[in-house]
């Protein structure tokens, strides 16, 4: 997976959804509340569930993991965005610091990881960030 600037205009695919693990439910009430306060009141907010990791992530986006929910020490904090316009993405993006949680892993659906299994994008999610944390330790 690479990293692409996202059009100033545009729809993410898939239902309007935020999947996020790494949180305990106080946090992830707190992240609703953010939302809302920044009129992204609409989006269904989805925690990654034991049955989820083998489902496809589209699927589970659309509500079809219903399983006893993932222990938020269990998995580092993640979020995968889907369904929201890109306008609505950058708003909450700039303004998450103010929710004071710790920051997640941010990801967008795309039209490939939509197939993927949530385990299959969580490791190239964690691939990724071992990737860049390793570039940016060679660069000091």
């Amino acid at each position: 997976m690479a990293f692409r600037k996202m059009e100033d205009e545009g729809t993410l695919p898939g239902p309007r959804a935020l999947l996020i693990c790494g949180y305990s439910e106080e946090e992830r009430e707190s992240m609703e509340s953010y939302l809302s306060e920044i009129h992204i009141g609409d989006l269904n907010m989805i925690p990654y569930r034991f049955d989820a990791m083998e489902q496809k992530v589209g699927d589970v986006l659309a509500g079809s993991s219903q399983g006893e929910i993932i222990g938020a020490e269990k998995l580092p904090p993640v979020m995968v965005w889907a369904g929201i316009g890109h306008d609505e993405l950058d708003r909450a993006l700039k303004g998450f610091q103010s929710t004071g949680l710790k920051r997640p892993i941010f990801a967008t659906a795309t039209i490939p990881n939509m197939d993927f299994t949530v385990k299959e994008l969580l490791n190239h999610l964690l691939s990724e960030q071992k990737s860049m944390r390793e570039a940016m330790n060679q660069s000091e």
